[in-house]
């Protein structure tokens, strides 16, 4: 009996095997598209992670000369802080003074006796009165527990209950004042002075202000916090001083230098996604330690990206020449360039220049640095931003040339994204074409199966003749 040969199906002359080989060249203009395409995608993200990296050291440059620069911050110790400490605002004078508290600012608190845990306040209108204020309460009666959450909710900020065990079935009420202040006294009304002579409430604290010394000066306030005697400061009173508390107003330095380190790792950063795009030279990924391995693999495949584009060498370039600049609002500056307060490619003195220096990064002399921000914090604030025209804008300045330098880069129509524009426009023409290609490719496929098997189709047509033939003629030969 004759094989059975279904053309496509069977595959009885290897067609199938044919039309693969012959599609695989038929693939090479697509995958060549293809990997066109990846090849764009890639630069697209590196594009993006140098934008990241220098908005945010953008950012980083904003806050050294911005409204809210660390270098005008202020910070405050006393002597007695248990009893009297200071907030300075970002405009308070460097100085000491000397405090004594003698009597905190106190409010109103009334207790009542013992009362059973079920006792009932009766229905009346509740009323509550804290200086000039006054609320009421329309209570219909019920519980004692309920009174004193209904009281709470009325007279939030003004009056405060609250419920004392004193024993297992007993208990006290205790309505409080929620202002201090000789002037705030607290009076009940109507039924509240009904209920209160019923459960003979009475006070266990009076209201009062506090009294306090500065620079030997006699104080009162109604309250224990106090912003209105030192010009942007606030004292708050915990206490009485058992001796004079001397409180000392300075410049916040912390702040500063950890905004400064920021800074310059930011800084690094973008320094090193540049080295790494514009250089194939391993050893540029290999220095840098904080890296991950998978951070270290991935920042092999964009290593020497951009080597042939210029865009990024000239911004380095540029970035270089502004952090090494020197800045003077005036000839009294002692402080004019970042190297002399410990941060340059070369911090440590006397150190030699290393591979990693000498490709931009910057270094940091920590005990140099420290001593600069004790010392010439106003010169550091100016070598970042100042003005220097007299109209109180800042418009020169280390951070203020590298903001507008960045801004550059980073804006929405700027250098960066100008050039992921660009890019964008190639990978929609890339995936337009590799669409046309693979209808192409489908088309020609189904053309070639179709071919071939109208080929194998015709084959096994003659096959099968063949067959009979030889057939016939070995019967006859067998008659």
């Amino acid at each position: 009996m004759a094989e059975i040969s279904i053309p496509g199906v069977s595959d009885k002359y290897k067609t199938n095997d044919l039309v693969k080989s012959l599609m695989e060249v038929e693939r090479i203009p697509l995958n060549r598209e293809q990997a066109s395409l990846d090849n764009y995608k890639t630069q697209q993200e590196a594009w993006r992670r140098v934008n990241q990296n220098m908005t945010a050291l953008r950012d980083s440059a904003r806050s050294l000369y911005s409204y809210d620069n660390p270098f005008v911050n202020k910070t405050a110790s006393s002597t007695e802080e248990g009893s009297v400490t200071a907030v300075p605002g970002r405009g308070a004078a460097n100085e000491s003074f000397k405090i004594d508290v003698i009597a905190l600012a106190e409010a109103d608190r009334f207790l009542s006796g013992e009362l059973e845990k079920n006792s009932a306040v009766p229905e009346g209108a509740y009323t509550f009165s804290v200086g000039e204020k006054s609320i009421t309460l329309n209570w219909k009666g019920g519980k004692l527990a309920d009174f004193a959450g209904a009281l709470n909710r009325r007279g939030a900020g003004l009056v405060k209950a609250a419920l004392i065990g004193v024993s297992g079935a007993k208990q006290s009420l205790m309505i409080e004042s929620l202002k201090t202040g000789a002037e705030n006294g607290l009076s009940f009304k109507d039924a509240a002075q009904d209920f209160a002579q019923t459960i003979a409430m009475n006070p266990v604290s009076t209201a009062r202000d506090a009294e306090f010394k500065y620079e030997g000066i006699a104080i009162t306030r109604p309250v224990n916090t106090i912003d209105d005697v030192i010009p942007d400061v606030t004292l708050t009173l915990h206490g009485t001083t058992g001796k004079t508390a001397v409180v000392t107003i300075g410049p916040e330095t912390q702040g500063a230098k950890d905004t400064l380190i920021t800074f310059v790792g930011r800084y690094n950063q973008t320094i090193a996604e540049i080295n790494i795009l514009t250089q194939n030279k391993g050893e540029i990924i290999s220095e840098l330690e904080y890296l991950s391995e998978d951070e270290r693999a991935e920042a092999a495949k964009r290593l020497g990206m951009f080597q042939g584009d210029s865009t990024l060498s000239t911004a380095k370039s540029s970035f270089q020449n502004i952090v090494t600049g020197r800045y003077a609002p005036d000839e009294a500056a002692l402080v004019t360039m970042l190297a002399q307060i410990g941060i340059s490619s070369r911090a440590a003195p006397g150190s030699a220049y290393t591979s990693a220096s000498l490709r931009g990064y910057l270094e940091i002399d920590e005990k140099k640095l420290d001593e600069a921000l004790k010392n010439n914090l106003g010169d550091i604030k100016n070598l970042f931003g100042y003005d220097s025209d007299g109209d109180r804008i800042i418009d020169s300045g280390l951070a203020y040339g590298l903001d507008q330098r960045l801004q550059a880069y980073t804006r929405s129509n700027g250098i960066i994204s100008i050039k992921t524009s660009g890019i964008e426009s190639s990978i929609g023409s890339a995936e337009t074409k590799i669409k046309r290609l693979e209808e192409q490719l489908a088309n020609r496929e189904r053309q070639l199966k179709r071919q071939y098997g109208q080929m194998e189709s015709t084959l096994n047509s003659l096959q099968g003749q063949a067959d009979r033939i030889t057939n016939f003629a070995a019967q006859r030969q067998r008659e």
